[in-house]
């Protein structure tokens, strides 16, 4: 079981080990890669399990920056070289989604925040290190670090700024979603994602930089932490 009092409960077989939790879901994925929704069920009857008494202190590496900025790419190098489970911003929607009965919630909404705090709970049970590949604005980074403090999860946030060039060109020529992201709208969130030196976000300008070398820069300054 799960240290730190943390139980993992499932409605129609009780307590259950980690061992008999499937973590994703994928049949909900409407991306094509490897990042899939965390939607935890019991592999003996499929049911949604519960955590009750999650842990604090869960490692968290927070991915932000706007569409094309190489958030999902990064996550998923990460996740395949560290072991770290990933929450991605596109897969939280879409189990949000199931959750209202196909009725559509906004991606920096209460319900998000909050589902964003149950899929962190579970991993954190599961006793993973979290990548969070989200689009958070500074307007709302508030209510995030008020998850993160309260879970008190170890944590550090990374802004991928590329030139908006850059990024535009990715979505452009990116396969992974089946529509191309409106120029509109990385424009919006690059020009909106500006937080001022913030001594809490750490900017990388990852224009001309490989995966490997985002990944490492990245790494090297978490353990930092």
């Amino acid at each position: 079981m799960c240290e730190n009092s943390t139980r993992i409960i499932c409605p129609v077989c009780g307590e259950i080990d980690k061992s008999l939790v499937e973590i994703y879901n994928i049949s909900l994925r409407k991306q094509d890669f490897a990042l899939s929704p965390v939607l935890p069920t019991c592999r003996q009857c499929n049911s949604e399990i519960e955590i009750a008494d999650p842990p604090k202190g869960a490692e968290l590496i927070i991915l932000n920056g706007t569409c094309g900025s190489g958030k999902s790419t990064v996550a998923e190098e990460i996740m395949k070289r560290y072991g770290f489970a990933v929450i991605d911003g596109d897969c939280m929607l879409q189990v949000l989604r199931c959750r209202l009965g196909g009725r559509k919630a906004e991606y920096n909404s209460d319900e998000a925040l909050d589902e964003i705090g149950r899929e962190i709970d579970v991993l954190a049970a599961l006793g993973y290190p979290i990548v969070l590949s989200h689009i958070i604005l500074p307007k709302d980074w508030c209510r995030y670090k008020e998850i993160f403090l309260k879970r008190r999860l170890k944590y550090s946030h990374f802004l991928l700024k590329p030139d908006i060039d850059a990024a535009i060109s990715r979505c452009n020529t990116r396969t992974c979603h089946k529509s191309v992201t409106p120029e509109y709208w990385i424009r919006y969130f690059d020009e909106s994602l500006l937080f001022n030196g913030s001594a809490d976000v750490f900017t990388i300008d990852n224009t001309d930089l490989t995966v490997d070398e985002t990944v490492m820069k990245i790494m090297e300054t978490h353990q930092r932490i």
